[in-house]
């Protein structure tokens, strides 16, 4: 069997292609392309009808989605950003940049233990990292299905952010794999 005929094995393949490339942006291209994002968040339909606006706490080279949260505060949005709850599953909970975080599974910051679940429905806009995602919405992630868990049970607008180099023609697709709304890098917004 051939890497293309295993999902598996070429999630894999690109995971690492795509993980690499990501570690040789440096820090003024990732300030850059964070704001040229959020920049273009703040001015979607779905950004401005959202009550709540969810994203993540960035790990290294991950687009950073703090300007967005920032300005979804200022807005008198509530704000959110996954907690791991149990193996395999996290829960959007309520957090206010600034506010305490702790160190979870994977040194990924989250909400602290007290945070309270954060109204999630139709009207939430749920950005999520990414590190590749193709035309029909699939994204690559790191595998562990996390996020894939957590779209599945949301009404939400469902937002991928990234690099430009991060769109690719296909991504390999298993059955669990739930699709974006719509992708934004520093070159704009793409709706699926």
């Amino acid at each position: 069997m051939s890497a293309l005929d295993d999902p598996l094995a070429e999630k894999a393949s690109l995971r690492e292609r795509m993980s690499a490339r990501r570690r040789q942006v440096s820090s003024a291209q990732r300030t850059d392309c964070s704001i040229a994002i959020s920049n273009a968040i703040i001015e979607l339909e779905e950004f401005r009808d959202a009550t709540t606006v969810a994203a993540y706490l960035p790990l290294p080279g991950e687009i950073d989605p703090m300007p967005t949260l920032c300005h979804a505060a200022d807005c008198g949005k509530e704000t959110a950003v996954p907690r791991v709850i149990s193996a395999g599953v996290m829960e959007l909970r309520a957090w206010r940049p600034g506010e305490a975080t702790e160190v979870g599974r994977g040194h990924v910051r989250q909400p602290t233990a007290s945070s309270r679940s954060a109204r999630i429905d139709a009207r939430t806009l749920i950005i999520v990292p990414l590190l590749a995602c193709d035309s029909e919405g699939i994204r690559l992630g790191f595998g562990g299905g996390f996020y894939d868990r957590l779209l599945a049970g949301s009404a939400g607008f469902r937002v991928g952010v990234g690099y430009s180099w991060q769109q690719v023609s296909r991504c390999p697709r298993e059955a669990h794999d739930i699709p974006l709304h719509g992708l934004v890098t520093e070159n704009g917004f793409f709706r699926f």
